[in-house]
């Protein structure tokens, strides 16, 4: 034990100084620059090692039972401009309402405000009951985060996931619908291509807006451009609603339309049907007409 400086006491071992307390109150070890109460470097690299460790046993809660009692602090130390500033990183806690039910958790903390950093300062708790809150948004996938509202970002490409209990998709976006024949395309006019979808993993609904001032296509009609196909199987069919202005319907006795889908397929067909009679296909017909339907179904 020696004073390396005026009101500073160390502490050595072996000839090296092991720990010193300033004129501050201040503790280091292995540190002799000491800003914060207690600052600890360490030279310990082997895997496994612990640097620091502490145990608080403080436990009486019923004081102030709504704020934190933080168990340990570790800081990090940011550079803004020519100064230097040290901010929360990690802390390690004990905080419940109930004080009979105290519980340990983890926050990742960015800035401070408040008692001990609080309150809402983290940026993500771990709780001892295997909760995880966040204040923003999480990604998955390796997506960079949404910096927009709060909720889950997930890759611009989906990464599929084999398991059914794993959601690995979520999109919005716009799509262009057209109108062609199912025996030959034929070219289309048109005056209104409007479509938008929200995939949530396989599951898809499409809305369109389509009309057209002329068609040549010859046989059923399809709308075609949906955003993602059907699978290659016999159980995924599926049935929309629909409705049209102008089109003369191919099955006069007919009073509903539907759109309708199928296994294998990257369009819609519309089906009529009626009371007691068999439905049936909608051709195309070459004169003025406008479509309106949603439908939802499984991607491949």
């Amino acid at each position: 034990m020696y004073l390396p400086t005026t009101n500073t006491l160390a502490f050595g071992t072996n000839g090296t100084e092991a720990m010193r307390i300033n004129s501050s109150q201040n503790v280091g070890i292995g540190q002799t620059s000491v800003t914060s109460r207690l600052e600890a470097t360490s030279s310990v690299s082997s895997v496994g090692s612990t640097v620091v460790n502490f145990t608080n046993s403080y436990n009486n809660f019923d004081t102030n039972p709504t704020v934190p009692y933080p168990t340990l602090w570790l800081t990090r130390v940011g550079k803004s401009g020519s100064s230097y500033d040290s901010q929360a990183a990690f802390s390690l806690s004990r905080f419940e309402n109930v004080s009979t039910n105290p519980r340990t958790q983890l926050d990742i903390v960015l800035a401070q405000s408040g008692p001990y950093g609080y309150p809402e300062a983290y940026v993500m708790r771990l709780r001892g009951d295997g909760t995880i809150k966040t204040t923003t948004t999480i990604s998955v996938g390796g997506a960079e985060p949404s910096t927009s509202g709060a909720g889950i970002t997930f890759p611009a490409t989906q990464s599929a996931s084999t398991d059914a209990n794993t959601l690995d998709d979520y999109e919005e976006g716009d799509w262009t619908p057209t109108l062609y024949g199912g025996s030959s395309t034929g070219t289309s006019t048109y005056t209104s291509q409007l479509g938008s979808y929200t995939k949530i993993g396989r599951i898809v609904t499409v809305s369109f807006d389509v009309a057209v001032s002329a068609m040549t296509g010859t046989g059923n009609l399809r709308i075609g451009g949906l955003p993602f196909s059907v699978p290659n199987d016999a159980k995924y069919q599926a049935v929309g609603a629909c409705f049209t202005s102008g089109l003369n319907w191919s099955l006069a006795s007919s009073t509903t339309t539907s759109v309708y889908t199928a296994n294998n397929r990257n369009y819609l067909t519309i089906y009529l049907s009626g009371d007691d009679i068999n439905a049936d296909e909608q051709t195309c017909v070459n004169e003025t007409q406008r479509i309106w339907g949603t439908i939802t179904y499984t991607a491949a």
